[in-house]
């Protein structure tokens, strides 16, 4: 099986897109999550200045960009996979005449 229709740049700027876009979600959530969690800011700030330093303050960040450069690897290679037809939004199928 050979990859080499690929694009890894457009694969690179997928994931990086999908790491801001997840970064500013959850950014837009935190005070729901440390609600749900029944802590205060207070605490989240020790809690994050106690990681300081340790790869517990940045593992988190590097396996969310790895994971998503795995899942825009996979769906680049499943859209090489349907075929020489174009793939579009509408349909998200090869394009070919549909009798409407």
């Amino acid at each position: 099986m050979t990859f080499s229709g690929i694009n890894y740049l457009a694969v690179l700027v997928a994931a990086i897109v999908g790491w801001v876009i997840g970064a500013a979600w959850y950014m837009g959530l935190s005070k729901h999550w440390i609600d749900a969690h029944g802590k205060t800011l207070e605490q989240v700030k020790q809690e994050g200045e106690a990681r300081k330093g340790t790869p517990a303050a940045w593992l988190p960040f590097v396996l969310a960009l790895v994971a998503e450069i795995v899942m825009a690897w996979v769906l680049a290679g499943l859209m090489g996979h349907l075929g020489t037809g174009q793939v579009t939004i509408w349909n998200g199928t090869p394009l070919r005449k549909f009798s409407w």
